[in-house]
């Protein structure tokens, strides 16, 4: 009966160090989620170190051009649903389905 008591309180007391470690490595994990995020070192060609901003090599030109997605949107999509689309009263639901479908896609649900 002694036995099966210290077995029992070997297998808590490894149970209570597992989640103590368990604890230990979520603090690490949170306490490395804090640290600067856009800023790392990187290596030049000399093997010099140097500090590196990943944000603003990420941002290479503008994000956001109106007049290159008009020109997408009339000039390619819409041409060339029109171009290739069924014409005539009998396929006019099915085109509006497609061209509603289009317009969901484009405006992202909106």
């Amino acid at each position: 009966m002694e036995e099966k008591k210290k077995k029992k309180s070997q297998e808590e007391l490894e149970e209570l160090q597992r989640k103590q470690e368990q604890d230990l490595e979520r603090a690490a994990i949170l306490m490395k989620a804090d640290e600067i995020k856009e800023e790392t070192f990187d290596f030049d060609v000399n093997g010099q170190i140097e500090l590196k901003n990943e944000l603003a090599d990420m941002v290479l030109e503008q994000i956001d051009d109106p007049e290159a997605k008009y020109n997408l949107y009339y000039n390619v999509v819409n041409r060339l649903l029109r171009k290739y689309l069924p014409k005539g009263d009998t396929y006019k639901d099915a085109r509006d389905l497609i061209y509603e479908e289009k317009n969901t896609f484009l405006t992202r649900g909106h």
